[in-house]
């Protein structure tokens, strides 16, 4: 392939699950190098990702003996119509925040890698 010979695609072999190392493998995914599949499975280790880097609950809701209690800080996909978006649970109650319009599952996954690159970049100090 042209790209490769151009030394513009690299070889996926050591990240975890298949997935981009970095936000530049990923952007060269995106252009149609190597396109995949994006499945739910990619979308949720998306979201895991954010919600370590984030230091936010990893699950959007903890069982207790009488009725979920909503873990506030979390981040987790809300699907409706058949399409995603990224949420924020805002509060105890079970209130979400809207971090993504709802898209495909493609649009998701590019939009949740520029929310991470976004807040890396926040929390870099000059």
């Amino acid at each position: 392939m042209k790209f490769e010979r151009l030394g513009l695609v690299r070889s996926l072999e050591g990240s975890p699950k298949g997935f981009p190392e970095s936000s530049e493998e990923s952007f060269e995914l995106q252009r149609g190098c190597h396109m995949q599949r994006v499945t739910e499975k990619h979308l949720d280790a998306v979201v895991e990702r954010i919600n370590i880097l984030t230091g936010s609950p990893l699950a959007p809701y903890t069982k207790t003996a009488v009725v979920p209690r909503a873990n506030v800080g979390n981040y987790h996909l809300d699907w409706a119509y058949g399409k995603v978006r990224l949420v924020r649970m805002g509060n105890a109650g079970g209130g979400i925040e809207t971090i993504t319009q709802y898209g495909t599952k493609r649009e998701c996954l590019a939009e949740m890698h520029a929310f991470i690159r976004g807040y890396s970049a926040s929390q870099t100090k000059e």
